[in-house]
C-alpha cells in the first residue's frame, strides 16, 4: 500500500514509518468523504439543499481536502442565499489547491459581479433588522424588510422562512403558504418551512408544491425623474369699458326699484316667512332624528371596540404563542448543532453549545438528548485527555501533563472509570512540579473519600503516609 499523505510505499498493517498514519483507516475516511459528496451531489439536484449541505459538510470535517465537496458545498449555500459562507468555502478550497480549481472562478465570478455581491449583503441586513423589528412587535416593518429582501435574493430561505412566520404571526395562513411553498421549491426538505406548513396542514403530511415558471422574471429599472422648471404665466391685460348714463335715467332706475321691493314685501314675504318657518321646524325634527341615530352609532362602536379588544388580546395571544414556538426552535436548531458536533468527536464544541441551552419547555426527547450529548462527551474528553497526559507523564513533560490532567477533571464525573487514575497521577504531577504537598493531599484524601474500591485508593493512603 502507499501512504495517502505521503505517498510512499507501507506494509500492509503497518502505520507509515514518515508520518505514522494509518494507510488503511485514511483510505476508508477517503472512500466515506466520497460517498458523502456522491449523496450530497444527488441530494442538490433534486432541490433538497438542507439534505446536501448535511452530507457535505459531513464529507469535509472527514476530509478537509476533499476540494469537490467544499466547491458543492459553496455552491449549495450559495443556492439558499448564504452568499457569505459560500465565498468562506471556495476561499478554503483555493487555498488548500489552486491549481485547476473551479473555486478560483467562482470567486472571479462573485468579484466580476461586485454590485450584485453588494445587493445580496443589503439582503442580509435587512433580514437583521426585520428580526430587530420582530422582537420590537413590528411585524408590518418586519414584513416590509423582509419583502425587500426576498426581491433582491429570491433564493433567501432564511428570509422567506421568517417571511412565513411573519404571516403566521398575522393570520395570513394564504400568503404564508405561498411564502413556504417559494421557499420549498428552493430546498425540498427544508424542516422550518415543512414545520409552518404542517402548522397550516396539521393532516398533510408534505405540500405540493406547484412547478415554478420557465418564463425568467426580468426586473424592470427604476425610471429616471426628468428635471423640472418653474412654468412662466403671462397676464392679459384688463379692458377699459366707459360709462356715459344720463341723470335722470339713474334716477328713474332707484325709483322703481324702490317700488318694486315695496310690491315684493307686500305680496310675497308673508308666504315666504311661513314657508321658512316650516322649514324650521323640519330641520328641527331632522336635527332630533340625528340625535337618536348618532346616540345609536355611538352604541353600536363602543360594542364594536369592545369585539376589537377581544380579538386584539386574542391576537396578543397567539402572538405570544408563535414566540414561544420561536423559542423553541431555536432551542432545537442548537440541539442539533450540538448532535452535529458530537457525531464530529468535537466534544468541547459539543459541550459548550448544550450548555446555552435552557432546557425549559422543551420536548422531553430534546431533554433526554442533552443528557445523551453530555454523558457521551464527559468521559470521552476525560479518556482524551488522560491519555495524553499519560504520555507527558512518562516522558517526564510534567508540566504539559498537568494540563492535560487539570483539563481531564474538568470534565470529570463520579462515575468515570479514570476518575481515580486522574486524581493520583495529577498528586503526583504537583508534588513532582512543585514539591506542593498540600494539594497533593487535596487530591489523595478526594481518591479515599469518593473511590474507596478504586485501584488507586491503597497507592493514596500510601501517600499520604509518607506527607505526614
Amino acid at each position: 500500500m502507499r501512504c495517502p499523505k505521503c505517498n510512499i510505499e507501507v506494509s500492509k498493517g503497518q502505520n507509515c514509518p514518515k508520518c505514522g498514519v494509518d494507510p488503511m483507516l485514511s483510505s476508508k475516511i477517503i472512500n466515506l468523504s466520497d460517498a458523502l459528496y456522491n449523496k450530497g451531489l444527488m441530494k442538490a439536484r433534486i432541490s433538497d439543499i438542507s439534505g446536501a449541505i448535511d452530507c457535505l459538510e459531513k464529507s469535509v470535517a472527514l476530509n478537509k481536502n476533499n476540494i469537490d465537496a467544499r466547491n458543492l458545498l459553496g455552491l449549495a449555500q450559495c443556492e439558499i442565499g448564504h452568499i457569505g459562507e459560500a465565498m468562506r468555502q471556495w476561499k478554503l478550497s483555493a487555498k488548500i489547491s489552486g491549481d485547476n480549481n473551479q473555486a478560483n472562478e467562482y470567486i472571479a465570478q462573485m468579484q466580476k459581479n461586485a454590485r450584485q455581491f453588494e445587493k445580496y449583503n443589503d439582503s442580509i441586513l435587512m433580514f437583521n433588522q426585520a428580526f430587530d423589528y420582530i422582537r420590537q412587535k413590528s411585524d408590518d416593518m418586519a414584513i416590509i424588510q423582509l419583502k425587500k429582501a426576498t426581491e433582491i435574493n429570491p433564493k433567501f430561505i432564511d428570509a422567506l422562512n421568517l417571511l412565513s412566520l411573519c404571516y403566521l404571526m398575522q393570520n395570513e395562513k394564504e400568503k404564508a403558504l405561498s411564502t413556504i411553498e417559494k421557499a420549498l421549491q428552493v430546498d425540498a426538505n427544508n424542516n422550518i418551512a415543512l414545520y409552518y406548513h404542517s402548522l397550516i396542514f396539521p393532516a398533510r403530511t408534505r405540500p405540493e408544491l406547484a412547478k415554478p415558471s420557465k418564463k425568467a422574471s426580468v426586473s424592470a429599472p427604476s425610471p429616471q425623474l426628468p428635471s423640472s422648471g418653474l412654468s412662466r404665466l403671462s397676464a392679459s391685460e384688463p379692458k377699459n369699458i366707459s360709462s356715459s348714463f344720463p341723470i335722470v335715467g339713474i334716477l328713474g332706475f332707484i325709483i322703481g326699484g324702490i317700488c318694486a321691493f315695496a310690491i315684493l314685501y307686500i305680496l310675497i314675504m308673508p308666504a315666504r316667512i311661513a314657508e321658512k318657518d316650516s322649514v324650521i321646524a323640519s330641520l328641527e325634527n331632522d336635527i332630533f332624528k340625528n340625535r337618536e341615530n348618532y346616540e345609536s352609532l355611538l352604541e353600536e362602536a363602543k360594542i364594536e371596540n369592545e369585539a376589537l379588544t377581544s380579538s386584539n388580546e386574542s391576537l396578543e395571544s397567539r402572538n405570544s404563542e408563535l414566540e414561544g414556538q420561536v423559542l423553541i426552535m431555536d432551542k432545537l436548531r442548537k440541539v442539533t448543532d450540538a448532535q452535529l458536533r458530537l457525531n464530529e468527536n468535537l466534544y468541547v464544541e459539543a459541550l459548550d453549545i448544550v450548555a446555552n441551552i435552557d432546557p425549559a419547555n422543551l420536548p422531553q426527547e430534546a431533554i433526554e438528548q442533552i443528557q445523551t450529548i453530555r454523558s457521551t462527551a464527559y468521559p470521552a474528553l476525560v479518556e482524551e485527555n488522560y491519555r495524553a497526559a499519560m504520555i507527558h507523564y512518562n516522558a517526564r513533560r510534567y508540566t504539559q501533563a498537568q494540563e492535560l490532567f487539570e483539563a481531564a477533571l474538568k470534565y470529570l464525573m463520579p462515575e468515570d472509570l479514570n476518575a481515580d487514575d486522574v486524581l493520583y497521577y495529577l498528586a503526583r504531577t504537583v508534588q513532582i512540579l512543585y514539591d506542593d504537598n498540600d494539594t497533593a493531599k487535596l487530591y489523595y484524601q478526594r481518591i479515599i473519600d469518593d473511590y474507596p474500591d478504586s485501584n488507586q485508593a491503597a497507592n493514596a493512603i500510601y501517600r499520604i503516609g509518607l506527607i505526614r
